[in-house]
């Protein structure tokens, strides 16, 4: 992204102290904020599956530690709940399925 834009501040500099075609200009311009924007977007891509990807390992470390440090559970733990199950799914027949999260 960042010599995208250098070459888009370049393009405008260029275009600020010369004479050029005007058209062509344009096109480049476009062009490139075209390029900048693609990679912009993969880059905010990139940055949602990072910071997705840390914030599962964080809750698998948690969840991880939480039950090597527990003795046998012998009542109902809300937090483990809470980090094993992803959803319940009750179905039209009044039966029901447990989806648990990834990985687990």
């Amino acid at each position: 992204m960042n010599l995208v834009k250098k070459r888009i501040e370049k393009l405008i500099d260029e275009n600020s102290k010369s004479s050029q075609d005007q058209v062509e200009y344009a096109k480049n311009y476009s062009k490139l904020v075209d390029i900048f924007n693609k990679e912009k977007e993969a880059y905010e891509d990139l940055s949602s599956q990072i910071q997705d990807k840390e914030s599962r390992k964080l809750k698998y470390d948690f969840f991880i530690n939480k039950l090597n440090t527990l003795e046998p559970i012998i009542e109902f733990e809300p937090i483990l709940w809470n980090l094993m199950l992803n959803k319940i799914v009750v179905h039209e027949d009044g039966s029901f399925e447990f989806v648990y999260e990834k990985g687990i």
